[in-house]
């Protein structure tokens, strides 16, 4: 039959032939199958070849059927084995592109706006992760945003007073939270007791 097939189909529409056979016939049929399904060409009795000849067409559609499907998914495989290999040299392209932008961006903004960047939100607001893509932010941003960042950010601070309780300072940009609401900070004194 084929190379890397292990099954085969046998109809219900089929079962009439094998009744009309003696259960010694019909065996010898089934064994006929098998073997012309393993590719070893069997010879048997007229009776038992003429029964195989209907059963032989079906097992030839199925064949012919299962190496299409077969090729199908092979081309798909390999398709998809493309489309992955172009998807991460572009993402590698990207993320080079990417690389090249926000050094051109650093080298696009003006040390007037670095300096009150640095000035007005980078230092004050002191936990240093993601400068760069801050920078980028903030470029973006226009300057009635960038006034009320520098009045928020000293009462943001003054409630965080450990930066590590503070918002990544781009999620602070990118999340415009210095358009929220403070909370003042609570401090607890513990309770002393007079003996």
């Amino acid at each position: 039959m084929a190379e890397g097939k292990k099954s085969f189909v046998l109809y219900t529409d089929q079962r009439g032939l094998f009744e009309k056979l003696s259960d010694e016939k019909a065996g010898q049929l089934i064994k006929h199958i098998y073997a012309y399904c393993a590719d070893e060409n069997p010879e048997s009795d007229f009776v038992v070849e003429l029964a195989f000849e209907a059963i032989k067409a079906s097992l030839k559609r199925d064949l012919q059927k299962w190496q299409r499907q077969r090729e199908q998914r092979i081309d798909a495989g390999k398709a998809s084995a493309e489309k992955r290999k172009r998807k991460s040299t572009t993402v590698n392209e990207i993320e080079r592109k990417d690389t090249k932008s926000t050094v051109s961006v650093s080298a696009s903004v003006s040390g007037s706006v670095i300096k009150l960047f640095e000035n007005n939100f980078w230092n004050p607001y002191d936990k240093k992760i993601g400068k760069k893509e801050c920078l980028r932010l903030w470029n973006k941003l226009n300057e009635g945003d960038w006034d009320q960042i520098t009045k928020a950010v000293p009462k943001y601070v003054a409630a965080t007073p450990n930066p590590e309780y503070r918002k990544n300072p781009y999620r602070y940009l990118k999340g415009e939270h210095w358009k929220d609401e403070v909370a003042p900070m609570v401090v607890q004194q513990k309770a002393t007791m007079a003996v």
